[in-house]
């Protein structure tokens, strides 16, 4: 069980104990009520973890904004038609090979229209 798992596990459990505790506690006329109040919480509580611990993947490993054009700066000063001695051409400098490599398999669907 995963460390994600456990904790939605134990909002679980406090939800479960506290409707045993309504169940318990509350006179049967407003019970149902009682239940479904506290079905709600759980939801949003669940839906609260959820949402928060998505933000903290997302910003664990987003790309700062900054990153690639602090890249493209570094490989060609800003320049998107720069080439470099070595031949390397563009914006982030690649070589011709490393381009014709890379293309077909992380853009297949262009690359396969480029042939057509």
């Amino acid at each position: 069980m995963t460390s994600y798992e456990k904790a939605v596990a134990n909002v679980n459990r406090q939800y479960d104990e506290l409707r045993r505790n309504l169940i318990a506690t509350t006179d049967a006329g407003n019970l149902p009520g009682a239940l479904a109040t506290n079905e709600t919480a759980r939801a949003k509580a669940l839906q609260a973890f959820s949402e928060t611990n998505r933000k903290a993947v997302r910003d664990a490993i987003a790309i700062p904004d900054d990153y690639y054009a602090a890249i493209r700066g570094a490989e060609s000063s800003g320049d998107d038609s720069a080439v470099s001695k070595s031949g390397a051409v563009g914006r982030y400098q690649f070589i011709s090979s490393a381009w014709l490599e890379y293309f077909p398999k992380a853009m297949a669907d262009m690359a396969g229209s480029l042939r057509e």
